[in-house]
């Protein structure tokens, strides 16, 4: 290899290890490079300025001078531009999320098999998201192949019980307790070739986090009640967590974690980040009910300034609500389209409108008109991915048919379905799967779902009928929402 080529290979080597230590590229100093290779500094500085004439290098002026391959260079390891990838479709990857965009490319082509990830950021920031956006960047560029799993768990489930957590993620051997009548898959197994995504592994105990270390560091683990057979797995782990690292996690384990990447909360994205969001979201609503949305210039100003403590999952959910309160509008004729106002926002997000006036003119650049509209023109793989929210314009459509068919007046209609709208909402978003209630528990409280429960075996037996999981549902989150009105001192309304 000619003596140009290895500088800039040792230089691509040197900017690559900043990217993964830093988060950064700060560039590389002629003698960095000389001391690396063992060659002479002015030979070294003579290939680097051929280079750098060549476009190949950039330029950092300064004492000393520093060099730095093109950014795509240090990701792709190609000196020519490459097609856009999957992380493209991350609404800010070029703005508030560039730094963590390389860092997870970085992670995912670091060889032979990538790089062990901490995803830290506040509820709601995406970090669920961003790492099953890893691993199908992961897929599109060879590192995983494309039947390769993903597989997702979730420590907080399991964080008081290190045997069953231990049972989860390594599977049981037959014998091993009162019960484990054969043997028994755990999820690293099922995430063998591929990703395993760890979820508020702040909750995973100590431990839970040392079962992980031999795994890490050796590539093999034991099923639980086995004291001499090891199984091999080649597992990718990416982690996520919404504390300090420092206080939640064992030092030893995050030695084990080479690359932690920080997403930002939404109060540090720009505007544009916060406008691009808001219409993506409102894009998806208008494909999943065939229709256009609008919205008033001053409930978008509403939506883009409000304090939003959840974040993006918690600026989607209001944008949903807002939304099936625009709908319940249209059904009673208040409008002849969807049309989000100001009074279908939340509370504390019309209160974003006393904000408005100190970042006017930055906000000012999204918004032409008095109305805005946001067409359905979406690709059909967003409709299909949230089916159950259809679902629930649909039974607001059944619910008005039904109330009209007892003879209810439009006033009463409208009373009675603003005040469940919510619970439909929350309801209509759930998978309604008994064996599953993690998803009911995230809207309403456990003992509220285990008293319901209780009572509707209790009925069960008494009447002789059995009830479905609709039935716990429906009732759970009635019992939830009838609790809520009372505790915040609103009337119940009962025609």
């Amino acid at each position: 290899m000619k003596r140009i080529n290895r500088v800039y290979n040792c230089l691509k080597e040197l900017c690559h290890k900043q990217l993964v230590e830093r988060g950064e590229v700060v560039g590389v100093s002629t003698i960095e490079i000389a001391r690396a290779l063992n060659l002479q500094r002015t030979n070294v500085s003579s290939d680097l300025n051929v280079l750098y004439r060549e476009g190949k290098v950039e330029k950092i002026e300064g004492k000393p001078v520093l060099y730095k391959v093109k950014s795509i260079d240090i990701v792709t390891g190609e000196s020519e531009a490459v097609e856009r990838d999957v992380f493209d479709s991350i609404i800010g990857a070029n703005l508030s999320l560039k730094n963590a965009v390389q860092q997870a490319k970085a992670a995912i082509i670091y060889p032979p098999s990538g790089l062990h990830t901490l995803l830290l950021g506040e509820t709601g920031t995406g970090k669920s998201m961003f790492a099953e956006v890893m691993y199908n960047f992961a897929k599109d560029i060879g590192k995983l192949k494309n039947n390769a799993p993903f597989v997702v768990f979730n420590c907080a489930d399991y964080a008081n019980n290190p045997q069953l957590l231990m049972s989860q993620l390594f599977g049981v051997k037959k014998g091993a307790y009162t019960g484990a009548d054969r043997d028994r898959t755990g999820l690293v197994e099922k995430a063998d070739g591929g990703i395993l995504f760890l979820d508020e592994v702040h909750r995973l105990p100590p431990e839970g986090q040392e079962m992980l270390f031999y795994l890490i560091d050796k590539g093999l683990y034991r099923r639980l009640g086995e004291c001499e057979t090891e199984h091999k797995a080649n597992v990718l782990i990416i982690c996520a967590t919404t504390e300090s690292i420092e206080s939640a996690l064992l030092k030893t384990f995050i030695r084990r974690i080479p690359m932690i990447i920080k997403l930002p909360a939404l109060s540090e994205r720009t505007y544009e980040e916060r406008f691009e969001l808001i219409k993506s979201f409102f894009k998806e609503e208008a494909a999943i009910i065939k229709t256009d949305i609008t919205i008033t210039s001053n409930a978008l100003k509403a939506l883009m300034v409000y304090d939003c403590p959840g974040n993006i999952g918690q600026l989607k959910s209001d944008i949903k609500l807002s939304i099936a309160k625009a709908y319940l509008g249209y059904m009673m004729k208040r409008d002849d389209r969807v049309c989000v106002h100001t009074e279908d926002l939340p509370e504390y997000v019309r209160k974003g409108l006393l904000k408005y006036k100190e970042v006017k003119d930055e906000v000012d650049r999204f918004i032409t008109g008095d109305i805005i509209k946001f067409s359905a023109g979406v690709a059909s793989p967003i409709v299909q991915q949230n089916k159950q929210i259809f679902n629930f314009y649909e039974a607001l459509e059944e619910k008005r048919k039904a109330l009209e068919q007892k003879g209810l007046s439009e006033s009463d209609i409208k009373l009675i379905m603003s005040i469940d709208i919510e619970t439909y909402l929350k309801k209509y978003m759930l998978n309604l799967d008994k064996n599953n209630l993690e998803e009911l528990y995230k809207v309403v409280d456990k003992r509220i779902v285990g008293i319901v429960n209780d009572f509707l075996n209790y009925a069960s037996e008494k009447l002789g009928r059995s009830f479905g999981e609709k039935t716990l549902y429906g009732l759970s989150m009635h019992v939830a929402s009838s609790i809520e009105r009372i505790l915040s001192g609103k009337d119940i309304v009962n025609h």
